[in-house]
């Protein structure tokens, strides 16, 4: 029995219900794993709105209460051994046994009497034992739950800074692109502007020189007739031409008409509707464009990143990442957070003067556990620089390239429905290498540092 009290005195804390305080009676178990005395959780739930678990606050799936059979036998003991119960009431022995029907400590005597005879009888040690083992199994159950619910913050924390930081970049990308659209409509109507002031403004000239010859001409015809009268006036015009400034006259006539003509306005619809018809697929298209960021959940535990989601690096140390499904465990690699299933897409990579790097497109399905062999076949489209000097396409079959300049910024163009993956310099704009194929899948920019540390491999890959 030193045993067995030993077993008590550790198990009293951990039997006792969360809300009575005192060791169980009858005790329940919930969907979620907390125990409860039947009473005292039924008590609980008629003064609440809601069932729910008293001390984590979820609520059960099924609303089933598990009787726990083993811990009522459990619990039953350690009330006797609180009560200094130990001896055999009846027979005066020691209480070495556990009778599960009757869920009650009886001693070797009561084992063989006729009240006992058919029932399942065990050493109380072996109660203890089982319940024991079972307690530890449920503990470490728990552990694994809390260490998954931590690395499910962790990663919800992840994500959610790789949606902050690429929805402030395709807010800013709007923004800038918003800004251009204005300015360049504002140039246009700037332009117009000019235009109709200075026709306007050739249109008065053209008036006030109108207006001034026939200012000059009523002049003299009224000098005229005070000094002749209207007989010499009409037996002057009749010898010469009264009106000898008929061009003036044309020309004012002219621009009178010209006048009623034209429609000297700044066409605002025009404008306008050339800021709002195409402006929207522009900017969609322009935000996506350079909107590649990568993704933190699936980046192999050696790579770091930078905190703007751009730039990665090799670290030999492995950071302290959860073992997420979409994250590579066998090679240094990473993906981009956003996938493409459609469109043309492109971004550029600086490699810099590194001398290892992959750079491509993976699908989704792709394996990301384990070793990683590139190839089409495997869904993957990649090529890579080995050793400084060693560039290759990883095709089928795979194809070494010969290239005049070593490229320092590379551009990846991604065109879906063409099947196309094309990777250029864009120092001299030299193509290095084209895939084609038929894309079936949601596909990822691919990247790599590899795990090559040495001189001419230590620079960041920046997006």
């Amino acid at each position: 029995m030193a045993v067995a009290g030993a077993y008590v005195s550790s198990l009293v804390a951990e039997l006792q219900c969360p809300i009575c305080k005192d060791i169980f009676t009858e005790p329940v178990t919930l969907d979620c794993g907390h125990i409860f005395c039947r009473e005292c959780i039924t008590q609980h739930w008629e003064n609440k709105d809601s069932r729910v678990c008293a001390n984590c606050g979820e609520s059960p799936s099924s609303g089933v209460l598990r009787f726990n059979h083993t811990l009522t036998c459990v619990a039953a003991l350690l009330r006797k051994e609180r009560a200094s119960t130990t001896v055999c009431l009846k027979h005066h022995q020691e209480l070495q046994f556990f009778c599960k029907e009757e869920e009650d400590a009886i001693c070797f005597i009561c084992q063989f009497s006729k009240q006992h005879a058919s029932h399942h009888v065990i050493p109380i040690q072996n109660v203890l034992e089982e319940f024991m083992n079972e307690m530890t199994e449920r503990r470490h159950v728990s552990e694994k739950a809390k260490a998954k619910y931590e690395c499910s913050l962790k990663r919800i924390e992840e994500q959610a800074d790789v949606t902050g930081v690429q929805l402030q970049r395709m807010v800013e990308v709007a923004r800038q692109f918003l800004r251009e659209e204005e300015q360049r409509v504002l140039d246009c109507v700037r332009k117009e502007e000019e235009a109709q002031q200075q026709e306007i403004e050739k249109e008065i000239d053209s008036v006030k020189e109108g207006l001034g010859i026939l200012t000059s001409s009523l002049t003299e015809v009224e000098e005229d007739l005070e000094e002749k009268g209207y007989g010499l006036m009409l037996r002057k015009s009749a010898n010469t031409d009264m009106f000898s400034n008929k061009n003036a006259i044309y020309r004012v006539d002219a621009t009178r008409k010209r006048t009623n003509k034209a429609n000297h306005e700044v066409e605002v619809e025009k404008h306008l509707n050339s800021l709002s018809t195409d402006v929207w697929d522009k900017m969609l298209a322009a935000i996506d464009t350079d909107m590649v960021v990568l993704d933190p959940n699936t980046a192999h535990k050696s790579l770091g990143l930078s905190e703007d989601l751009r730039s990665l690096f090799y670290h030999e140390v492995k950071w302290d990442q959860d073992d997420s499904p979409k994250r590579y465990d066998g090679c240094c690699c990473v993906l981009g957070a956003k996938g493409f299933t459609s469109g043309t897409h492109s971004w550029e990579v600086e490699v810099g003067c590194r001398s290892d790097w992959d750079l491509g497109i993976a699908q989704e399905s792709a394996n990301r556990k384990g070793k990683i062999v590139l190839s089409p076949e495997n869904g993957y489209w990649a090529i890579w620089l080995r050793n400084g000097k060693q560039y290759q396409a990883l095709d089928t079959p795979p194809v070494n390239l010969v290239l005049t300049s070593k490229p320092k910024r590379i551009k990846i163009v991604l065109d879906y429905e063409v099947g196309k993956l094309s990777f250029i310099n864009t120092e001299d704009s030299s193509f290095i290498y084209t895939f084609e194929t038929v894309f079936t899948e949601r596909l990822y920019p691919y990247f790599t540092p590899t795990g090559n540390i040495g001189i001419g491999n230590t620079e960041p890959m920046v997006i």
